[in-house]
């Protein structure tokens, strides 16, 4: 028979900035690596950067979408 009691605590955890495993019974402090921490970003950031386009499309359909678009147009013929 099991005991339904147990609770699992793992070893290791992943920070909740970086992402990397990060040993949960350690007392010392963790400091995140920069190439980790960039990386978990970009990586949470996946489903955003893949709708960024349509996003945008839908975006520029709109009245303040279509007044930035003018604008920026305006700006780039008196640039000139």
């Amino acid at each position: 028979m099991h005991n339904r009691s147990m609770i699992f605590t793992p070893r290791h955890m992943p920070c909740a900035e970086c992402g990397s495993s990060v040993d949960a019974h350690d007392e010392t402090m963790h400091l995140c690596a920069r190439d980790h921490l960039v990386a978990f970003t970009v990586f949470s950031l996946r489903g955003s950067t893949a709708t960024f386009g349509t996003d945008l499309a839908g975006w520029l359909t709109t009245p303040p979408g279509a007044f930035e678009t003018w604008l920026a147009a305006r700006t780039v013929r008196t640039a000139r």
